[in-house]
């Protein structure tokens, strides 16, 4: 059998998408998004490349939203809104420093405000208007030697920060125990190849096989139980005392610290992140001078440009040199070796 096929056709049965809701109202629909929405969403792609936009706005970029979302689903999640993003969206701005690491703060997440029936199916309608053509990416069979859900969890860095079951995996990215009845099985293909081309800086591009994504695909689109149903993240809620106040970034290297690398290593660098849990390797304490006294400025760099399995350490370390340019990834890299309260030279960074 021929390896290269569409993969939208070899996951449609897994994927494949229940009628569309009630046609018409996209007019209606837009005019309400205008009111309603455009405070938090965006419904056009973000101006600008750089990547600390993302902190002026307060939700998910929604310009391609027909794309990457089932409308039946859309309609019906909006009547009664369930959390995707366990921890929120940019999620250093409700964690509290806590002595057992770092926990999402629950009473300061927002609340998706609901809508009648009427309006949700117009909202529906116009959000189905908001398509983009697919990227260019490979299109192969899943591998059924291939076990997905090893690749998701320990092989790549998809369970350090999304759930693919509730309460398993990271809390920093949307939960996907219900991705089967939220996305789209095409846009799920196109946008694991090149997450880049649909929306700006939080996911990174990995080294993954095309094999290997479209295993991941159909894992993700397999039938569940809890799939007919609006997602349930997963959060704990416990009594939460700060151990120390999060500083303020006092410089874009400080911003894209606390955007990108806090998930896991802490919003106080200290390695306890809100993803620190679930991840089978421990992120490194940035703070601690015996940690990083074997590290230099060129193997920092390569770990934030091509990931931990670039420097011999966890893969669960992704790469963000598809998200953060050259001196971005200088800028950080110099941030972190400063962390533990020491400096380096600049040929050879040691704290």
């Amino acid at each position: 059998m021929k390896r290269v096929v569409a993969l939208v056709v070899s996951l449609m049965a897994a994927g494949a998408q229940a009628a569309s809701p009630s046609s018409g109202g996209e007019a209606e629909g837009a005019r309400l998004f205008k009111a309603r929405c455009e405070k938090c969403h965006l419904a056009r792609p973000p101006g600008g490349d750089d990547l600390l936009s993302l902190e002026e706005v307060e939700g998910p970029d929604l310009s391609f939203a027909g794309s990457r979302l089932r409308p039946e689903w859309v309609e019906s999640w909006l009547t009664a809104p369930a959390r995707i993003r366990p921890a929120g969206w940019l999620p250093y701005r409700y964690v509290v420093p806590t002595e057992a690491g770092d926990r999402v703060d629950v009473a300061r997440l927002p609340a998706h405000p609901p809508l009648s029936p009427e309006e949700a199916r117009k909202a529906s309608a116009y959000l189905a208007t908001l398509k983009r053509e697919p990227n260019p990416h490979p299109l192969v069979e899943p591998n059924p030697s291939i076990r997905a859900q090893v690749h998701f969890s320990k092989l790549l860095p998809c369970g350090g920060c999304h759930q693919a079951a509730p309460g398993q995996g990271g809390m920093s990215g949307p939960e996907l125990h219900t991705s089967g009845a939220r996305l789209d099985a095409e846009w799920m293909g196109a946008f694991l190849s090149e997450p880049g081309y649909w929306q700006q800086g939080l996911m990174p591009r990995t080294d993954a096989r095309a094999d290997q994504l479209a295993a991941i695909v159909q894992f993700l689109l397999r039938p569940r139980e809890e799939a007919a149903t609006p997602a349930r993240a997963t959060v704990e809620v416990l009594p939460l005392v700060a151990i120390a106040p999060v500083p303020k970034p006092k410089g874009r290297a400080e911003h894209l610290y606390r955007l990108l690398c806090s998930q896991c290593h802490g919003v106080l660098g200290n390695g306890r992140g809100i993803n620190a849990r679930s991840l089978f390797v421990a992120p490194r304490n940035h703070r601690s001078s015996q940690e990083m006294s074997g590290l230099t400025r060129d193997s920092v760099i390569t770990a934030i440009r091509s990931g931990g399995s670039a420097v011999g350490k966890s893969t669960l370390m992704p790469p963000w040199g598809s998200v953060l340019g050259r001196a971005d990834i200088e800028l950080l890299a110099e941030h972190v070796l400063t962390l533990s309260g020491e400096s380096a030279s600049p040929g050879d960074r040691r704290p």
